[in-house]
């Protein structure tokens, strides 16, 4: 339940600070005193969107702060949120004059969708407007499954939907995928056979390009390496004789100077050298061959590897390959799109059929609660002197799958006996409405486990017997929840056991709305303005006693 409520700089509102109790609380205040601003500042700390015209001054901070005794059935979603529960929870709103919101809970930052998730568990606001919801399908489901027990059941099953919504787009997103393999699979099956015929792996690029200038240069390296092979060895006079002849010159001296044992081991080598130079020199020359075919396959092999490097606009071999393994692993995922596509259809029909049987049991369990529901909210309205009033579910089934499982559902209503049922929000009136969706909120509130009812002006439309059979049954309500109404009745407020007035007060060039907690001469007061206008009789106040002693002794 809310136990206490801070507002500052909000609205019209300097700073108020507020303490609840249990039971029922009523608020007054003549039109345009601020009423609704309180319920815009509690808004706030239960996660709704704040405007910068919240702020009542500019250059302030504005603060909406409450407390609540919490229920420890709330402890899995304080978990889910990662917040730490406590029995009594503080939650906080600020927003700074640079615009800028900040949530929390006992200190901790919070997001405003964990803030709301929360918030939609201790409060239900239920305002004169609330009564368009009976229009939403997600509304009058509520309505069944929270007197069926079975609200956490059809969460599952949402849960499961979601699930299976998102198998539905992969399977979309595959056949797309699938449609598009197929346009591009012949051009990149081409592109495939083009890179794999040059056998990539077994090509070294560097080697072709040389083998293809030496092809190109024969001659001139035949005779180059012939050249060669005749200076150092092909005659005599040549480079080896010479060494060999001063190789003998120094072996005479070398058993005399001893330097000369050093300068032997160097023309040594440097012969050994020589002659292999020179060898190998005589290799190349021989085989080298001039060969115009050879020329033209080596050179077709590297005018094919170039232009699919220019093709691809890639500098080396390697990016051909690693082109080559992505287009194969492309053509390969095409091909397999149509096995993947088989088995998610199955899964899905699988999980079809799963969510369609599921569905199924939910809307048993919605029926028999339309009987119930009907059945309690009748007993009221009577007691609302509507007493030939009748309301009535209608569960249509239709076999596809929809946000709510597998029926529409249609609210009925007729206000007299013998009259013909028709959509509730066509056919009631004002007053019919308020006291339809009380009776409605009075059925499933146990249901619902809510700690906290605010009703903002329900009782719009009624007055006279009706007005106090309405009150009765707030007080009834009230017995098991924290309600909270702000009314403009006088039955309804004198059934309350705390009562707030809200006024406006001029200070300067200034207005603030403020609240105070009546005693009970103070509420007596009020009441006899309520009854009698802004003349307050003696007659007026005896009457106002007399309203107070009956839910008093009541």
């Amino acid at each position: 339940m809310l136990l206490k409520l801070h507002v500052r700089n909000y609205a019209l509102i300097d700073q108020v600070d507020l303490n609840f109790e249990q039971g029922m609380t009523a608020i007054t205040g003549e039109t345009g005193s601020g009423k609704s601003i309180l319920l815009g500042a509690l808004g706030l700390v239960l996660g709704e969107r704040a405007d910068m015209q919240a702020l009542r001054s500019p250059e302030s901070k504005c603060i909406v702060e409450a407390i609540f005794r919490l229920d420890e059935r709330l402890k899995s979603l304080f978990q889910e949120a990662d917040l730490d529960f406590e029995s009594e929870s503080i939650f906080r709103r600020e927003i700074t004059p640079s615009g800028k919101s900040r949530a929390f809970v006992n200190d901790t930052p919070v997001h405003l969708k964990s803030l709301k998730a929360i918030g939609q568990r201790l409060i239900d606001v239920h305002s004169q407007m609330e009564t368009s919801r009976l229009k939403e399908p997600s509304f009058r489901y509520q309505l069944l499954d929270a007197t069926a027990g079975q609200l956490d059941s059809f969460k599952a099953w949402k849960e499961q939907l979601l699930s299976f919504r998102k198998k539905e787009q992969e399977l979309l997103e595959l056949k797309e995928a699938e449609a598009q393999a197929a346009r591009d699979l012949d051009y990149m099956q081409f592109q495939f056979n083009e890179l794999t015929a040059l056998d990539l792996d077994n090509i070294d690029q560097e080697q072709l390009e040389n083998e293809v200038n030496a092809q190109r240069n024969a001659e001139d390296i035949i005779r180059s390496m012939s050249e060669v092979h005749g200076i150092l060895d092909g005659s005599e006079g040549g480079v080896t004789d010479q060494l060999r002849n001063a190789i003998s010159a120094i072996e005479r001296i070398s058993g005399v100077y001893s330097p000369a044992e050093q300068l032997l081991e160097r023309l040594q080598s440097t012969l050994i050298e020589i002659n292999d130079i020179s060898s190998e020199a005589e290799s190349k020359s021989e085989d080298i061959a001039m060969d115009p075919q050879v020329l033209q396959e080596l050179q077709d092999q590297l005018d094919g590897l170039y232009a699919l490097q220019n093709k691809h606009r890639v500098s080396d071999l390697e990016s051909l390959r690693v082109l080559r393994d992505e287009l194969d692993e492309k053509i390969q995922n095409a091909s397999s799109l149509e096995s993947r596509i088989e088995d998610l259809w199955n899964d899905i029909e699988s999980a079809r059929q799963k969510l369609i049987a599921e569905a199924h049991k939910l809307n048993t369990k919605r029926e028999k609660a339309a009987v119930l529901l009907v059945d309690r909210v009748k007993g009221i309205l009577s007691e609302l002197k509507m007493e030939h009033a009748e309301l009535r579910f209608e569960l249509q089934e239709t076999g596809e799958l929809n946000a709510f499982g597998t029926t529409k559902l249609s609210l009925l209503f007729k206000a007299n006996k013998g009259g013909q049922f028709q959509d509730l929000e066509k056919v009631a009136s004002g007053g019919e409405l308020s006291r339809v969706m009380l009776a409605i909120k009075s059925s499933v509130s146990d249901s619902l486990s809510l700690p906290t009812l605010v009703l903002d002006e329900i009782d719009t439309g009624v007055s006279g017997e009706v007005a106090a059979k309405m009150a009765q049954e707030m007080s009834k309500m009230a017995s098991h929840m924290q309600v909270i109404n702000i009314s403009h009745l006088p039955q309804v407020t004198a059934a309350a056991n705390q009562h707030f007035k809200v006024f406006k007060v001029v200070q300067g060039e200034e207005t603030f709305s403020e609240i105070k907690m009546l005693n009970e001469a103070e509420r007596e007061d009020e009441l006899a303005s309520m009854l009698s206008g802004t003349e307050v009789t003696e007659a007026a106040r005896e009457q106002a006693r007399k309203l107070r002693a009956h839910f008093i002794s009541g």
